[in-house]
């Protein structure tokens, strides 16, 4: 996992549960998303998705969360034809 020094993957609690399961964590330095260039897109992606959802759906606000779950769903079983079968998906969480 990568990301920038943000205090919310800064924490202990969170850098043990990476360290339990096996999980890598690098820093990148702050304020240069172009170092987190892939990790920022998948995140806009996710979030739009999320939002287009939930206005062509209807949806109030407090199922935010509910939807981002799904728009995760939606993203990580879209086919990708412009990639080679073995990276066809990424999978966010």
């Amino acid at each position: 996992m990568r990301s920038d020094k943000g205090r919310e993957y800064l924490s202990h609690s969170f850098k043990f549960f990476l360290a339990f399961h096996g999980i890598l964590h690098q820093i990148s330095c702050a304020y240069t998303p172009q170092q987190n260039e892939v990790v920022e897109r998948k995140n806009k992606h996710l979030v739009e998705t999320t939002r287009t959802n939930l206005i062509h759906g209807d949806v109030p606000q407090r199922f935010w969360g509910d939807d981002v779950l799904s728009a995760c769903y939606l993203i990580n079983h879209m086919p990708f034809s412009v990639l080679d079968d073995k990276i066809s998906h990424s999978i966010l969480f």
